[in-house]
């Protein structure tokens, strides 16, 4: 097992290694950066130095803080990682790792990972994206929840954008949260259209919690 130091910064899980932070982001097929990764938990790990466009150098002007790169599924889900954002502290390891808690299954497209949500007892399937501080929600009947802050956001491809936001209350598993929810730009709403998923579960669900990712195992647990 790995030991990483695990920072909440500027809505984004940065994970520091190799004397350097790197975005944490399940919500990303693909991995990148400048400086070369050699081991991750006893694992040999290889990034390109850009992915869909994207290098160590826009996604720092993006996001707002100095990052060497991005750390997608390629690389997450070969292992079994516990997220504490309370402690400051990622666990990596090849083992699997007992946690207990809110076991939650999770599914996959192109190894992005998949939950199924409830939102007002109906069952939506969405991402689980450690790299969005926003959560997305495509139905109909936003407008019924308490209204927040508009929001500033990006994504590959797209470039940034602006959203309303509202606090939608999500239940996963027994687990409730209140996500801050905002409408996706009509391109990316065809995407999540098209992949069969009905919005995004942010990061946000980790600033509380502790979250086990166990993709190989098909299983996120809430602790």
């Amino acid at each position: 097992m790995q030991i990483l130091p695990l920072h909440f910064q500027s809505g984004h899980l940065l994970l520091e290694l190799a004397n350097a932070h790197w975005v944490l982001d399940t919500g990303s097929p693909g991995s990148f950066g400048s400086n070369a990764l050699q081991k991750l938990a006893g694992q040999a790990v290889q990034v390109p130095r850009s992915f869909m466009g994207l290098n160590a150098t826009t996604l720092s002007q993006m996001i707002g803080a100095p990052v060497a790169g991005l750390l997608g599924t390629d690389v997450l889900n070969s292992f079994d990682i516990v997220l504490d954002v309370s402690a400051g502290l990622a666990h990596f390891t090849s083992e699997a790792v007992p946690l207990e808690g809110e076991a939650v299954t999770l599914s996959d497209v192109m190894g992005v990972p998949v939950v199924q949500a409830q939102v007002d007892g109906r069952a939506h399937a969405m991402f689980f994206d450690t790299g969005a501080s926003v959560s997305y929600f495509q139905e109909e009947g936003l407008e019924q929840y308490p209204p927040l802050e508009p929001a500033q956001d990006f994504y590959p491809g797209i470039g940034p954008f602006e959203t309303p936001t509202w606090r939608l209350p999500v239940q996963l598993g027994g687990t409730r949260f209140l996500l801050r929810t905002g409408r996706l730009p009509d391109l990316l709403a065809m995407t999540l259209a098209m992949a069969g998923v009905d919005g995004i579960v942010g990061n946000a669900i980790c600033a509380d919690h502790r979250i086990g990712y166990f993709p190989r195992r098909g299983v996120m647990v809430i602790s």
